[in-house]
Parts: structure tokens; C-alpha cells; sequence
């Protein structure tokens, strides 16, 4: 494995433990409610999946257990269609 897709791999550990503490203890009726977490899970989606598409295709084939398809078209349609995700309230101030 080259040594770029490590630390690519070990950025996408590191959101996932952010994004696992963020939700502990929580349930899906807070993230309705509480709209710093539903930016920080989605940004702890969206930095995985951006260190997922700079990982060398041979090193993603290492690791076929990743489905790596999904986790970079999660952070595609969160990034680039993020109007069209439903949290189930407004993300504008006002609203």
C-alpha cells in the first residue's frame, strides 16, 4: 500500500470515530432535532468519502470488504445535491 492511501485510510478512520462519538447515546429523533449534529455526521461522511476517492484503486482492491462505490457517492450527494437531502426540518434560519 502506498503511503498516501494509509494516511487517506486512516483520515477515514478518524471521521468514522468522530462520527461514531457524535452519535452515541443519540437516536434518530435527535438528529431531526439537532442541526449541529446532523452537519457534523455529514461532514464525517463527506470527509471519508473524499479520502475514499484519492485511494490508489489497487489499494482499495486490498480492502474489498470497503464498498468503496458508496461511500464516495455518499459524499458526492451530500457535497453536490445537498438540497435534495431530507433531514426533516429546514436548513435555513426561518424557514
Amino acid at each position: 500500500m502506498r503511503p498516501e492511501d494509509g494516511i487517506r485510510i486512516a483520515h477515514i478512520v478518524g471521521a468514522a470515530e468522530t462520527a461514531s462519538a457524535f452519535a452515541s447515546s443519540r437516536t434518530r429523533a435527535d438528529l431531526h432535532e439537532d442541526l449541529q449534529l446532523a452537519f457534523g455526521l455529514a461532514r464525517a461522511a463527506e470527509i471519508s468519502g473524499d479520502a475514499a476517492s484519492k485511494i490508489s484503486m489497487r489499494s482499495r482492491a486490498e480492502l474489498p470488504d470497503i464498498p468503496w462505490p458508496l461511500v464516495i457517492g455518499m459524499r458526492n450527494r451530500l457535497v453536490h445535491a445537498y438540497f435534495d437531502i431530507e433531514l426533516g426540518y429546514s436548513l435555513v434560519v426561518g424557514d
